[in-house]
C-alpha cells in the first residue's frame, strides 16, 4: 500500500478458503510418468499440503487462508479501501468457492 500512488490499484491473487474446505483430502498427481500423492487439508485458518512421492520422500507445506472479508477489514489500516471480490480474473465472477483462486481489488485513498 506504501508503494501504491493516491488512487492506485492493489490487486491480490490468494486461495479461496471455500475452494479448498471443499476440496480436502488425498489426490494423486501423475506426471512425466510420475505420481505424487497429494493430501490438503485446512485447519482453522490455515491450509497444510503433503507431497509423497513414489521414493518415501515428502514435502510439507503449510498456508495462511485469508476470507475475502478479513482483508477488508485489513485495507482500512494500510490506508485501501476495497473495491471488489472475484474470482478467475472476472469482475463478475463472486469469489465464492468455484476456483482454488480469488482476487481481491483495492484502491489506495
Amino acid at each position: 500500500a506504501e508503494r501504491t500512488q493516491p488512487g492506485g490499484v492493489v490487486v491480490l491473487d490468494v486461495y479461496d478458503p471455500e475452494w479448498f474446505r471443499a476440496h480436502q483430502g488425498p489426490h494423486t498427481i501423475e506426471r512425466d510418468g510420475r505420481r505424487v500423492l497429494e493430501h490438503k487439508h485446512v485447519v482453522g485458518n490455515r491450509l497444510r499440503t503433503t507431497l509423497e512421492y513414489e521414493d518415501g520422500s515428502r514435502d510439507v507445506f503449510d498456508w495462511r487462508l485469508y476470507e475475502p472479508e478479513d482483508l477488508r477489514a485489513l485495507a482500512p489500516e494500510l490506508g485501501l479501501e476495497c473495491e471488489l471480490s472475484c474470482a478467475g480474473y472476472d469482475a463478475t465472477a463472486a469469489s465464492a468457492g468455484e476456483t482454488a483462486r480469488m482476487q481481491v481489488v483495492f484502491r489506495r485513498c
